[in-house]
């Protein structure tokens, strides 16, 4: 019986994800996934040393291009194919190595945590992240657990630990700390030394030209000002209640304040029962609750690493606590495994369902709404050929870029030599600038100065100065409610 339910639960994940994949809006993250995956393979390599990402997902999404197209959906598609496959873990592996009812709730929960619904259709790396930060955790628990007996579990284990550091550096972090528990558990198991020597090189080796890349990267970032900050108690209960929240706010989620604060405060709630759970469960002597102590030691420790280094510069956003997400997921199914009472089993799903309910309507009207193709169509319709478009800010300025794809686009940026460089993904098509004295002295068109509250009277004074001629003719404005971009464009037209 359950495993009929299991595998409905496998098909109702695959349409959940297909649902919310189906639309065509992108902001500034997706944005630079298309813009990289544009260039050719010598130009990607150097486009991504500019930022500040290793490369595994941007590779795999370029090969995905390369077969199938560019098409926003289907990328969003292969993005939620890794979420799915994390999903699938719990009916091939929680299922057959823990117990039947926790691979379950692991595959349910992986589809109906909106935290998973919403990372797996964007087109980043999230959702790949988490699947293989998930196998090298599995695999590293039953390498130690069966002592290195199956060559395979081994060669599992530092394949995934790798490929999950190749595809974001939190993923680097959460696998050193799942070798930490490695080592841990095979001196307690008095493995013999050699082995963790050869698992330890095997990684090394593989890793050695991520490492490099991570060097440069690195230094560069550090040169510069992050945009990261961590402020507490804020970050601790944003990081419980994120699977819950998917958003770091109530702006961020599409949701009112009270009803955010609501869902986030279920969540620390349901983390915190989940916790105890396992605490109780290892205290009862129940042997499933170790692997699920371990995913929970991991997941803490990623967030306790980042938040220590934070101390000193931040680098802990709640956002990455994404890529420890499957081993999250793994707690919550033993938790909800050992409910012994039916009706507390069906007040729990029923309370989940709210909670998607609440969280997932708004943002499937954001996405589904249709105003970002109304905003393209309105903003291509109004565009002359001889139009230029100005902006000095890359966030929103990159989805005008991608709606406006073959216009001359100029980003002026004084800080253009500082990284990360994310703008030089966007080049030839997007010409970045350190000033308006380099914007060309010969438009023929009007400009279209892209602005922000922010930056509008900075903006406009830089330009008026450079083209004293131009005159203001019209303000365009444009909403979308996705990611909550506005766009304002201050039209000007050119000197006789």
């Amino acid at each position: 019986m359950l495993k009929r339910v299991h595998i409905a639960v496998l098909a109702f994940g695959a349409i959940i994800f297909a649902f919310t994949s189906l639309n065509g809006n992108v902001w500034f993250d997706e944005c630079y996934s298309l813009a990289a995956i544009s260039h050719s393979g010598d130009e990607l390599i150097s486009v991504l040393t500019d930022d500040v990402h290793p490369f595994l997902y941007y590779f795999m999404l370029k090969a995905v291009s390369l077969v199938c197209g560019t098409s926003v959906p289907l990328l969003r598609l292969f993005s939620a194919l890794g979420m799915w496959l994390l999903g699938l873990a719990g009916y091939t592996h929680v299922r057959r190595y823990i117990s039947e009812k926790a691979g379950l709730f692991f595959s349910l929960f992986c589809f109906i945590l909106p935290a998973g619904i919403k990372y797996a259709c964007e087109i980043r790396m999230y959702s790949f992240a988490a699947l293989f930060v998930f196998f090298s955790a599995f695999y590293a628990y039953l390498t130690v657990k069966d002592s290195f007996k199956s060559k395979k579990n081994f060669i599992l284990f530092v394949l995934f630990s790798v490929a999950a550091a190749y595809m974001h550096y939190y993923g680097l972090v959460t696998v050193c700390v799942i070798n930490a528990f490695f080592i841990v558990g095979a001196v307690i198991k008095r493995l013999k030394l050699w082995q963790i020597a050869a698992t330890a090189a095997a990684e090394l080796l593989l890793y050695a030209p991520g490492f490099l890349v991570f060097i440069t990267q690195s230094t560069r970032v550090a040169s510069g000002d992050y945009w990261i900050r961590v402020k507490y108690p804020d970050v601790l209960l944003q990081t419980m209640s994120y699977a819950y929240t998917g958003g770091d706010s109530a702006w961020d989620s599409y949701m009112s304040f009270p009803v955010f604060c609501a869902v986030a405060a279920v969540g620390c709630v349901l983390f915190v029962l989940a916790v105890f759970a396992v605490v109780r469960g290892l205290k009862n002597g129940d042997t499933a609750a170790v692997p699920a102590a371990l995913a929970l030691g991991v997941f803490c420790g990623v967030v306790a690493a980042g938040l220590a280094v934070s101390v000193f510069k931040e680098f802990y956003y709640v956002r990455y606590s994404m890529l420890p997400y499957g081993l999250l997921l793994a707690v919550y199914a033993y938790a909800a495994s050992v409910i012994k009472k039916k009706q507390l089993v069906y007040t729990l799903c029923i309370a989940l369902c709210v909670i998607l309910a609440v969280v997932m309507i708004p943002f499937y009207v954001a996405v589904h709404n249709g105003d970002f193709a109304a905003a393209e169509a309105e903003l291509n319709e109004s565009f002359a050929d001889e139009d230029v478009l100005v902006f000095g800010a890359l966030t929103p300025g990159s989805a005008v870029s991608y709606m406006l794809e073959g216009e001359e686009q100029y980003f002026v940026s004084p800080d253009m030599e500082e990284y990360p460089r994310a703008y030089t993904a966007f080049a030839p098509s997007l010409v970045t600038v350190p000033d308006f004295d380099s914007l060309p002295d010969d438009i023929e068109g009007r400009i279209w100065l892209l602005v922000q509250d922010y930056n509008e009277d900075k903006l406009t004074a830089a330009l008026e100065q450079r083209y004293p001629n131009a005159e203001r003719t019209d303000t365009v404005e444009l909403s979308v409610m996705y990611r909550h971009n506005e766009f304002k464009f201050i039209v000007y037209a050119p000197a006789d």
